[in-house]
């Protein structure tokens, strides 16, 4: 039934917010969290719309990055059908053609055209939401390090992390710093960013 009146309209929406309450705990096996920040303080039909998002995002059937392109007209080749030169090539059109489906890449600098090749042909083969849950004014990162491996680690700290951050993690962690090194590409500040006001 329609609500005819503002406090209609409250109870209404109180109802509905309760609904998706109650969905999200289901399918979240009882996991789901409320009252943590994430909602407090937002007007009841923001709150819906926010639930209602979240509750497709957890519906939503997994697929890959490579099925999404494929549905695009794109099918990515495998390495050992290319050459270099064409990896080199390659891999600009795979990175193009992510950052159209607002999907970003980060720290790849470590990386040769082909290394970034290889790794992207695996990962973009991992599972993951469908695209159509990424709203508008999101993005997706698809990050070449900070796995939690301890490799990754050390390649961050050698490569990417700032001075302050080398020796927080040095002084927390105990951790004994590499020594800092160029990258030895420079492509990160070529990479699709998304269109926000600083990413530029």
């Amino acid at each position: 039934m329609e609500p005819h009146n503002e406090e209609q309209t409250e109870a209404w929406m109180c109802q509905r917010r309760q609904q998706l309450r109650n969905q999200l705990e289901e399918v979240s096996g009882g996991m789901a969290m409320f009252g943590c920040g994430a909602t407090d303080g937002l007007p009841l039909e923001v709150e819906i719309k926010f639930l209602e998002h979240v509750l497709s995002f957890e519906l939503a059937e997994t697929t890959t990055w490579k099925r999404i392109l494929a549905e695009q007209g794109y099918s990515m080749p495998a390495p050992e059908t290319l050459s270099d030169e064409e990896m080199s090539v390659e891999v600009w059109e795979v990175i193009q053609r992510l950052g159209d489906l607002q999907c970003y890449l980060d720290f790849t600098d470590h990386l040769s055209d082909q290394e970034l090749y290889k790794k992207l042909y695996e990962r973009l083969d991992e599972p993951t939401e469908d695209i159509r849950m990424i709203p508008q004014g999101s993005a997706c990162h698809l990050e070449m390090l900070l796995s939690g491996e301890e490799e990754d680690d050390l390649i961050w700290l050698k490569y990417f992390a700032d001075e302050k951050t080398r020796q927080m993690w040095h002084q927390e962690f105990n951790f004994q710093l590499p020594a800092h090194r160029e990258a030895p590409y420079d492509r990160d500040h070529l990479l699709p960013h998304p269109p926000w006001p600083g990413t530029e």
